[in-house]
């Protein structure tokens, strides 16, 4: 009955429901054992590249109306375009520089458009798929997938569900499924945008808790349907695909198949054993395998891309919605060539615009920012987005362990992505002043792992800091609910009976100015000792753990300073980092991936609690040899360690 992270399965039908759902087993109260697993990037790769083809099927000019809104529903691109009657217009979103995942809609003034969405590779042009768009009257409440999808073999397939919210209004939908022996269940209550848009993966929603205390990873045949508000309407495309490699979607896939959820012409036999949720027997349906709802016309268009064609005469409408139109991400970089990368921290993005580009060797340096991931959610707009279409270096992370649902862009798809921040010391400091405790627990780390692990790109968790004579252990499973490595590791396990799905885990190693002997300008022969034996026991744990050479991202390194940053604070750094840095490359050994060094000044005369950027200043101006001062310093480090 399990499965090693993705679902195989004989065959699915999916359908859509236009009644609400009130029963206890699909109700949202009882719908939130897995919370929202949705998300807004494509599971099928990152660097997929689609044509909008439009096509006016009547005897006169016609003008369509293009609106491409991003993952949460903004507008971020409109174009007006006249089309000749018989003629047809190709769009492209990456032409005009967008990039990520988008949807949206195409309008006419006189009904006579038809329109199709064809999707590619960008670089495996091989990789094609497809789809008639959603007209109109296609959209609802009530919807059914005419095809069956059949996987197995040995890289699994799997099937994501593509929604577009139609309405102007946030819009909660809830799955429900129907295993073959009628014991339906709805694990999930998830949140679309206003005129948003939100992907769900089968494989991840096929986990049920009517087979014992913990959520049980399901296979075999399935029905499923979707719930959604009343009166607030739903499109959608189902994409199948088979990954090259499983579990690694950024990687590409070997095959892509989609078709668009629509409209049940008439009721067809209902599903049987759906007595556990009598509410919703009317509304299921089996297929229709004929497809006659939607006949072909003898009209048929080319594609511009190979020479194919679509049924351009089928069917003519004045709006017709587009759940998945693809631009292909800016791919991740990684090309500096050493072990060495860098972190900033809250002012990162100011600081960049200011001087680093002017910098010839730190700009292909990867990064993220600290603020920028700490508000994630509420700056996602003007953060991440631009960050991810901007920088090829920069690289996402989930700050917090408290996540209900996976908001990274679909811009990020494709990079590596870091989630939770020094999850004990956070801890700790809630006890100390106050607040909601279980939002930084092992089984609040848990679930967060488990909203992401369909991200295409390498996941790491789970940012565990250590630094020398660190008297809280932040390593081995206990009896208490601290976020302990072993103890996020055994909650996973616990509740989904699975190993935590990760690619590797992310830590941090600090060093304070009293671990730095300014005298022989390098740490305490203590501190050396303390941090080679904290380095050994994080590796013995993890390949205890993951096996033997599970990579280990250190997200973030360096020295703590308090107080002003002042050439003797700079001083220090440059006295003691160099051979931090090597203690580190040589005990991590096989398992390191990366370096990142990170380094805040906490606290000023004019605001204590102020922390200061990467290298800082005396007086508060960031002047270019200030920056030099150690900037310099650290890119003769990033040279010496080159790989």
């Amino acid at each position: 009955m399990l499965y090693s992270f993705r679902l195989r399965w004989a065959m699915v039908v999916l359908v859509f429901s236009a009644l609400w759902p009130v029963s206890a087993e699909a109700s949202p109260e009882a719908a939130t054992d897995l919370g929202d697993v949705g998300y807004y990037y494509s599971q099928v790769g990152p660097f997929l590249e689609s044509t909008i083809s439009v096509f006016n099927a009547g005897v006169a000019a016609d003008v369509a109306e293009l609106t491409l809104r991003n993952d949460v529903g903004m507008v971020v691109y409109t174009q007006t375009q006249t089309i000749a009657a018989g003629e047809q217009w190709h769009f492209s979103p990456g032409d005009v520089g967008l990039r990520g995942i988008f949807h949206g809609d195409v309008r006419s003034e006189d009904d006579a458009l038809s329109v199709f969405v064809s999707t590619s590779g960008e670089q495996d042009t091989s990789l094609r798929g497809g789809y008639v768009a959603v007209p109109v009257t296609g959209g609802g409440e009530s919807l059914i997938l005419e095809q069956m999808v059949v996987a197995g073999g040995a890289a699994p397939r799997d099937v994501e569900i593509v929604v577009q919210n139609l309405s102007a209004r946030s819009n909660q939908v809830i799955f429900t499924l129907c295993p073959e022996d009628g014991r339906c269940f709805a694990n999930n209550a998830a949140v679309l945008p206003a005129n948003g848009r939100r992907t769900f993966l089968l494989s991840q929603l096929a986990h049920s808790n009517r087979y014992g205390d913990e959520l049980v990873a399901l296979t075999g045949r399935f029905s499923v349907t979707l719930a959604s508000e009343p009166g607030r309407t739903v499109a959608a495309l189902v994409n199948g695909f088979e990954p090259v490699t499983a579990r690694k979607a950024e990687l590409g896939a070997g095959a892509l198949a989609q078709q668009v959820m629509t409209k049940a012409a008439t009721p067809l036999s209902v599903v049987e054993g759906n007595s556990t949720i009598p509410q919703l027997s009317p509304r299921l349906y089996l297929p229709s395998i004929d497809g006659a709802h939607m006949p072909l016309a003898a009209r048929r268009c080319p594609l511009p891309e190979d020479g194919g064609e679509w049924p351009c005469g089928a069917q003519r409408a004045g709006v017709w919605h587009l759940p998945f139109v693809a631009a292909p991400n800016l791919p991740f970089v990684d090309e500096s060539g050493s072990l060495l990368g860098v972190g900033y921290p809250w002012q990162g993005i100011q600081a960049t615009a200011r001087s680093l580009d002017d910098w010839a060797g730190f700009s292909n340096l990867n990064w993220y920012n600290w603020r920028a991931n700490a508000d994630w959610d509420t700056r996602l707009n003007n953060t991440m987005w631009s960050l991810c279409e901007q920088d090829p270096h920069y690289f996402p992370m989930v700050w917090s362990a408290a996540v209900s649902r996976n908001t990274v862009p679909s811009s990020c798809a494709g990079r590596p992505l870091l989630l939770v921040n020094e999850p004990m010391l956070q801890r700790l400091s809630v006890e100390n002043g106050g607040g909601k405790l279980d939002s930084w627990s092992d089984d609040a780390i848990a679930t967060n792992v488990f909203v992401h692990q369909s991200w295409p790109g390498d996941l790491y968790c789970c940012g565990h800091v250590y630094w020398p004579n660190d008297g809280v252990d932040k390593i081995s499973s206990n009896s208490t609910t601290y976020p302990t490595f072993g103890n996020v590791v055994d909650a996973y396990q616990q509740r989904f009976d699975a190993p935590l799905p990760i690619d590797g885990v992310h830590l941090h190693f600090y060093l304070w100015p009293w671990h730095v002997n300014l005298a022989t300008q390098s740490p305490t022969d203590a501190s050396l000792q303390s941090t080679r034996a904290g380095v050994r026991s994080w590796v013995t744990a993890i390949e205890d753990k993951f096996g033997e050479g599970f990579p280990i991202l250190v997200s973030e390194y360096g020295i703590l300073l308090t107080g002003q940053n002042q050439q003797a604070q700079r001083n220090t750094i440059k006295a003691g980092l160099d051979e931090l840095t090597e203690v580190l490359i040589d005990e991590l050994d096989d398992n390191l991936v990366r370096l990142h060094y990170f380094q805040v000044y906490w606290g000023g005369d004019t605001d204590p609690l102020r922390p200061m950027w990467l290298v800082g200043s005396d007086d508060g101006a960031y002047a270019v040899d200030e920056i030099n001062d150690l900037g310099s310093f650290y890119l003769e480090m990033v040279e010496q360690h080159k790989r």
